[in-house]
């Protein structure tokens, strides 16, 4: 609480400062609010740094990261002068188009009315289907991995139990908040940012934004969050899709709803390729070992609930992606890859890649024992040939060789090179939807060198 905190540190007058700040929102704090302290020496040791500095020292400091804020937004005079500053401090120097740095001020990824922009890209670019349609994707996919995980026999029956509540419990949220189509509730996230029209001065809309955003955020404190229907995003229309731990949520955003990733006339076993694979490595990140360490509702534990059997059998799963992705040669470097960093995520690379395929083979109709009529240069693939090819395609990426032959070893995912041929490798379906050979590199279930997840 904010009276406990001050009897840590007296020296600053917490609830004062508080108090002035959250009154801008006519919102009421006191001794006993709660706080959520990240990194509380910082906090130990900001009065002893403030109480040593001189006073035309912070003074200047302020001014400065005043001025930093302020000027991108002023004429080229200014700019040139945020150059200079940058190329001294050997930061970049590249002059960049100045219409671009206004519109991603405004409605970029970090931009101050990215939910406008977010209402936009959903009415002009977004299908009415769109939003249904991967969410029945989303759905069948949580069927696959309560299935497969009913039939898995190496956890423990508690743990096994608690991982199905996890699964029965995870929320698809996919594109938008639907009351992001509200012009009212729009409206209402934009009131506080005064009289704004055509002509009006950067500097005055930026101004205007930020303090609505101010607002608007201190008016959360002491209102509930809803779970399932509140959306924590960074804006709705980035190309992404991720899990949070806290919502047992997966979320697919709507600026991934368009090609090359989405299209409403694309066969399911398109869409499971291209964006069910995604979705799937994102699920299994709250039902492996790591995700038990949060509960159904999305509720911290101070440990993990799977048992120590459990456990045991995850090492040994993760133990053979281990040595099956370390058992390769760089072909840009000539010598073989170790100490992965990427363990974790080729774990969900897999169990993602395993999961969508067997939504798609557990439809009403099964995609495998039927060819697909609705793209016609592929009139003679079956269904099982465009899932992997689909999902192949979404994961290609264009390198340049400098890039390769100097890789990150700090990375946290493999090369695309690997992310694709392993997890198809992996599915002895895949062998067989091509006809492989048992000698081909990729067919590693004829050469007993496999790894799956559940």
């Amino acid at each position: 609480t904010i009276g406990e905190l001050q009897a840590q540190i007296p020296q600053v007058p917490w609830l004062d400062i508080l108090t002035k700040i959250f009154d801008a929102a006519n919102v009421t704090v006191s001794n006993d609010s709660n706080l959520v302290l990240e990194d509380s020496m910082y906090y130990s040791r900001f009065h002893k740094v403030i109480n040593s500095t001189k006073s035309s020292v912070i003074s200047n400091y302020f001014g400065w990261r005043t001025l930093q804020e302020i000027a991108p937004l002023l004429n080229t005079d200014y700019e040139s002068y945020t150059l200079d500053f940058q190329k001294a401090a050997k930061q970049s120097s590249v002059k960049g188009d100045r219409w671009k740095k206004c519109i991603d001020m405004l409605v970029g990824r970090n931009g101050i009315a990215k939910h406008l922009m977010g209402r936009l890209h959903v009415d002009k670019y977004l299908s009415a289907n769109a939003k249904r349609k991967v969410v029945r994707v989303s759905k069948k996919i949580l069927k696959s991995y309560k299935e497969q995980i009913g039939r898995n026999d190496w956890l423990s029956s508690a743990t096994k139990k608690k991982v199905e509540e996890k699964v029965q419990n995870m929320i698809p949220k996919i594109a938008y908040e639907d009351k992001m189509k509200n012009d009212v509730y729009v409206e209402e996230l934009y009131k506080w940012t005064g009289d704004i029209e055509q002509g009006t001065k950067l500097t005055d809309v930026m101004k205007g934004f930020r303090h609505n955003n101010v607002i608007t955020n201190l008016m959360l404190l002491n209102k509930p969050y809803e779970r399932t229907k509140d959306f924590d995003y960074v804006h709705p229309a980035i190309v992404n899709g991720y899990y949070i731990y806290t919502d047992n949520a997966f979320y697919y955003l709507s600026g991934a709803l368009q090609f090359p990733f989405y299209a409403d006339d694309v066969p399911l076993e398109v869409l499971m390729g291209l964006l069910g694979w995604n979705m799937a490595s994102q699920m299994q990140s709250g039902l492996d070992y790591m995700g038990g360490t949060f509960e159904a509702d999305g509720f911290m534990r101070p440990a993990s609930f799977w048992s120590t059997k459990s456990i045991e059998a995850h090492n040994k799963k993760i133990a053979c992606f281990s040595k099956q992705y370390e058992n390769i040669t760089d072909d840009h470097q000539g010598k073989p890859v170790k100490a992965r960093t990427t363990v974790r995520n080729d774990e969900l690379d897999n169990a993602g890649l395993q999961a969508a395929y067997r939504a798609m083979q557990e439809t009403e109709q099964p995609a495998s024992s039927k060819t697909s009529s609705q793209l016609s240069s592929f009139a003679g693939y079956t269904g099982d040939k465009l899932f992997f090819l689909s999902a192949g395609i979404g994961m290609c990426l264009y390198m340049r060789d400098l890039k390769l032959r100097f890789p990150d070893r700090t990375k946290q995912y493999s090369s695309a090179q690997e992310r694709i041929n392993f997890p198809l490798g992996n599915i002895k379906e895949f062998s067989h939807a091509f006809d492989c050979k048992d000698n081909d590199y990729m067919n590693f279930h004829a050469q007993k060198k496999s790894c799956s997840y559940w």
